[in-house]
């Protein structure tokens, strides 16, 4: 049977992770095959393990210890630079405390970079509201529902409902109005639709989250969320949660600015909500060991996207694209001609300066927001516009935005 490929940026990332944590202790191969065993597909950690470790030898952010012995039970620490590396991804500086502290960055640090949400702060409370929002996360994303995870599972919680209500009532859910959410079955019985489960027999709306969440992430039990969390988001599946559209690559340069994608800190504030899907190109000759897993080999869907172009350039191009739009007018300009919806913008762009993926348009969008152009967003959407506001929908840390501003362009 054949294995689903495993993304080796992420892979060598995580080992990295690894290796920091056995900075006083024996590393090897088969001690790191030990520890991803139950995040990559069955039977392949050990080979797994093996390639990480040439690979982050090779890039110079690990080094094998000479003992004399057969190469799989070789110890291997550790470089000042992989060091650094993985303290600029996870967002800390220090090993965390406890015993087992590679357990503590797969309970927290790990889940956080791959579903995009805020780390959470050291105290027991956060880190509750952390746990309970993981499971939204994936439902949300799986099913595309446009709940907000900023503001906690509460509020998040409560905005599902109301879109469960409004797709059945046909009323926007920004006009319903919802305070606070009964207790028992009846919030679990009006969103099982949205989750695949109508007329769940389910007793509340924390279980039903979390059963929905457990048969996306199949195969997974409630306690295994997390780790089904990391694991999809290492084997990059098609399967897996799908990101929206204009997900900002991991660790982009713009993010790296930001304090965003790398760990900005126990506090997690500029971590984007979304899975992040690392978008790469091919390795230059000589991979900088700056970031875990710079260098490796490219997916399938990076190689079908258009060239890199550096986001100032970028920036000004989209910003050109936009105002042309804006002088012309029409259903994608604000009211006030200060704004243009993006995936007009987009058409335009492709007419000026050539091909470019929506996605790929949408994710440049997401890393120059308020560093070369402004973006903003559209608190009230009509129903008959809903689908128009999607595709423009740009996603970035924690925000979803939905024009580009152009200024007021259109004469009075």
């Amino acid at each position: 049977m054949m294995q689903t490929p495993v993304n080796e940026q992420r892979l060598d990332a995580v080992a990295l992770a690894w290796l920091w944590c056995q900075r006083d202790k024996p590393a090897t191969e088969a001690k790191l095959a030990t520890a991803i065993k139950a995040m990559v597909p069955e039977g392949s950690a050990k080979d797994l393990a093996s390639t990480a470790m040439d690979r982050l030898i090779n890039t110079g952010r690990a080094e094998q210890i000479t003992t004399g012995k057969r190469k799989a039970a070789a110890s291997i620490r550790i470089t000042a630079a992989g060091g650094t590396s993985v303290c600029r991804w996870i967002g800390r500086t220090q090993l965390p405390a406890g015993a087992s502290p590679f357990g503590s960055i797969c309970t927290y640090e790990l889940p956080a970079i791959a579903s995009g949400l805020p780390l959470p702060q050291a105290d027991k409370k956060s880190q509750k509201a952390f746990t309970g929002l993981l499971p939204l996360m994936v439902c949300a994303r799986h099913y595309n529902l446009p709940v907000s995870l900023e503001s906690g599972p509460v509020a998040a919680k409560l905005e599902l409902v109301k879109v469960a209500l409004s797709r059945t009532s046909h009323v926007a859910a920004e006009r319903i109005y919802l305070k606070k959410l009964p207790g028992g079955a009846l919030p679990a019985l009006v969103v099982g639709p949205l989750l695949g489960e109508p007329g769940t027999a389910i007793g509340n709306l924390d279980k039903l989250i979390v059963a929905a969440a457990c048969k996306i992430l199949t195969p997974c039990k409630p306690a295994q969320i997390k780790l089904g969390i990391i694991r999809r988001w290492l084997v990059d599946e098609p399967a897996a949660l799908i990101p929206s559209p204009g997900t900002p690559a991991f660790g982009s340069e713009a993010q790296a600015r930001r304090g965003e994608g790398q760990g900005g800190g126990l506090a997690g504030s500029g971590r984007s909500d979304s899975m992040r899907y690392l978008e790469t190109s091919p390795p230059p000759p000589q991979p900088s060991p700056g970031v875990p897993g710079e260098g490796g080999k490219p997916s399938l869907r990076a190689a079908t996207q258009a060239s890199p172009i550096d986001l100032p350039t970028f920036s000004r191009q989209a910003l050109a694209a936009a105002k042309a739009v804006a002088r012309e007018g029409g259903p994608g300009v604000s009211s006030l001609g200060d704004k243009v919806l993006v995936h007009y913008v987009w058409r335009q762009y492709e007419k000026t300066f050539g091909p470019l993926p929506l996605e790929r348009f949408k994710q440049n969008l997401s890393d120059v927001n308020g560093d070369h152009l402004v973006l903003a967003r559209e608190d009230l959407i009509l129903g008959d516009r809903a689908e128009e506001f999607s595709q423009s929908e740009v996603r970035t840390g924690g925000s979803r935005y939905h024009y580009i501003r152009v200024g007021n362009l259109i004469e009075k």
